[in-house]
């Protein structure tokens, strides 16, 4: 499981866990990273193995264009994640792994951005709308990721995306519609009672994707350079 320790991902290794699934945490950042460090305290609390790669910076520029040649697209956002996946389907293969699972879609389906706070006002249909919006956008995702960790054979799949999963969140959302504001907070206090105390006093991250390549300074001179190129 791709893994930074915050909620999302953490979910995810919890759920496999209750499932009796085998469960290897990954994590890839540069080296004294936030996502290196957290998911190290993190794992073990969760009782799962962990691994990490720490991203060499010599070949970061080269992984980082090669990406960018294979997905075709100048989305930031995108070039991000599936540098992120480039490296943890790396480590998945020097660890005899095929099969990673990503927690992608969960702030879709859970209103984690701050576009579900702006367009509220606006009613059901607008934040319908934004949801839709965003899970197109998730699996236009998923094809580049593919693409990109398709030379490790390794295989990236997002659960939280899965077609009946997908259907059955907006219903209950349209059920429950004020809660908009409440149900990232609920998915936080069902995640707490899944760790030992000491742990709610830590920041939370999202899935790795979100953050996996390190803290936002040490990102920033990658997306530089993705701007630049």
């Amino acid at each position: 499981i791709a893994f930074s320790g915050g909620i999302d991902s953490s979910l995810l290794a919890k759920i496999c866990q209750d499932l009796g699934k085998q469960v290897i945490l990954m994590t890839v950042g540069f080296p004294g990273s936030h996502d290196i460090r957290f998911s190290a305290d993190i794992a073990p609390r969760m009782g799962m193995e962990h691994r990490t790669l720490e991203i060499d910076s010599k070949d970061f520029k080269e992984n980082l264009m090669q990406v960018r040649k294979t997905i075709k697209c100048n989305n930031t956002s995108h070039i991000e994640n599936c540098i992120a996946y480039h490296y943890i389907c790396m480590l998945a293969r020097q660890n005899g792994l095929n099969i990673v699972l990503s927690a992608n879609g969960c702030d879709e389906l859970f209103c984690g951005y701050d576009g579900y706070r702006r367009v509220y006002s606006a009613g059901d249909k607008a934040i319908m709308k934004l949801m839709e919006e965003k899970i197109a956008n998730e699996f236009t995702l998923m094809n580049e990721i593919a693409n990109v960790v398709n030379p490790f054979g390794v295989t990236v799949r997002q659960p939280f995306l899965n077609s009946k999963f997908v259907e059955f969140t907006p219903e209950t959302h349209q059920r429950h519609a004020e809660s908009i504001f409440v149900r990232r907070s609920n998915l936080s206090h069902v995640f707490a009672n899944f760790l030992p105390g000491g742990y709610w006093g830590q920041p939370l991250h999202s899935s790795v994707s979100r953050g996996s390549i390190g803290q936002k300074e040490q990102r920033k001179g990658a997306l530089i350079m993705i701007v630049k190129s």
